[in-house]
C-alpha cells in the first residue's frame, strides 16, 4: 500500500518508468559540472596616446578684403561670359576678346577661380589656345577696333612681325602707313602701302628683313652677280629679262644664286659664263 502511494505521488504508474526517472535525477547536469578554466590571454602593449595638436587659428579676412575679392570674381565671371559669346563672331570680336584677356592677365583675375596660371584659365574656362590668346592680345594692344575689323588678325600679326624684324619704331595708326617692299610679277622689288599688301607678301618681306639682319649680301658678291647677268645669253623673246641672276642667303648664313630665262639652246654658253664669273 505504501509503494502504491509513492507511485501515485510521483505521478508514475509503472515501476520501470519510476526507475528511469530516479536514475535521471541522479545524473549530473551540464550546469553542475565545472568547466576547465581557459588560459589567460597575454596582455597587449598599450599604445601611447597621441599628442594633441594645437589647432591653428586663421585670422578671418577683413570685410573690405572679402568685398574686394568678391568684386574681382564677379568681374572675372562677366568677362568670361563675354569672351565665350564673342568667340561666335571671332572676326568682329577678336579685338574685344584681346582687350578682355589683357585685363584678366594684368589684374590677375584668373587667380580668383583657383587657376594656377593664366594658361590654365585659357584652357579650362574660355577654351582658347595659348597661341591664339596672345595673338589677340598683341593685336588689341597695338591697334584699335576699326583696324582689326578692317584688316583682320592674321594680316595685322604679319605686320607686327615685319615691324619687329625690320626694326621699325612706328606703332598704332602710324604703323598702318608702313611701306612694304615686295617682289612684283616681273621679279622687280617695289614698295607698296601696307593696305595693298597681301599677308603672304608681308611674310616674304619679313623673311628678307631677317636675312638682311644677318649681314645681307656682300658688295663684292653682288658685283660679280651683276657682271654675270650682263654676260648671260639673251632671254627668249616675250620673256622678262629683269633680275635674271639673284642672290639669296640661307638661315645658316650661306649664299645661293638663282637664274631664270636661260634659253635651252644656250645652256652651253651659260655654263661657260658661270664658270668664268663664279668659278
Amino acid at each position: 500500500m505504501a509503494a502504491q502511494k509513492r507511485r501515485i505521488v510521483l505521478g508514475i504508474r509503472h515501476p520501470e518508468s519510476a526507475t528511469r526517472f530516479a536514475t535521471a535525477l541522479k545524473r549530473p547536469t551540464a550546469a553542475s559540472t565545472p568547466k576547465p578554466a581557459k588560459p589567460a590571454k597575454p596582455a597587449k602593449p598599450r599604445a601611447k596616446p597621441l599628442a594633441k595638436k594645437t589647432p591653428v587659428r586663421v585670422a578671418p579676412a577683413a570685410p573690405a578684403a572679402i568685398a574686394a575679392n568678391e568684386k574681382k570674381l564677379a568681374r572675372l565671371k562677366f568677362l568670361t561670359r563675354e569672351i565665350l559669346v564673342a568667340k561666335g563672331v571671332i572676326r568682329r570680336a577678336s579685338h574685344a576678346i584681346g582687350k578682355m584677356l589683357i585685363e584678366i592677365q594684368a589684374r590677375g583675375l584668373y587667380r580668383h577661380r583657383d587657376h594656377e596660371d593664366f594658361e590654365s584659365y585659357l584652357a579650362r574656362d574660355v577654351h582658347i589656345s595659348r597661341q591664339s590668346a596672345y595673338r589677340y592680345m598683341r593685336i588689341a594692344g597695338a591697334f584699335n577696333q576699326n583696324a582689326t575689323k578692317g584688316y583682320g588678325v592674321k594680316k595685322l600679326e604679319a605686320l607686327l612681325q615685319y615691324a619687329k624684324t625690320a626694326g621699325l619704331k612706328a606703332t598704332g595708326a602710324a604703323l598702318l602707313k608702313t611701306k612694304i617692299p615686295v617682289t612684283d610679277d616681273s621679279g622687280k622689288t617695289v614698295v607698296i602701302p601696307f593696305a595693298k599688301a597681301r599677308t603672304s607678301q608681308l611674310r616674304a618681306a619679313t623673311k628678307t628683313a631677317r636675312l638682311d639682319a644677318l649681314g645681307g649680301i656682300p658688295k663684292s658678291l653682288a658685283a660679280r652677280a651683276k657682271a654675270l647677268e650682263a654676260a648671260l645669253p639673251d632671254a627668249p623673246p616675250g620673256i622678262s629679262g629683269y633680275n635674271r641672276v639673284t642672290l639669296a642667303r640661307g638661315s645658316d648664313g650661306s649664299f645661293a644664286v638663282n637664274f631664270n630665262s636661260i634659253p635651252v639652246s644656250e645652256v652651253g654658253k651659260f655654263l661657260r659664263v658661270v664658270r668664268e664669273h663664279l668659278g
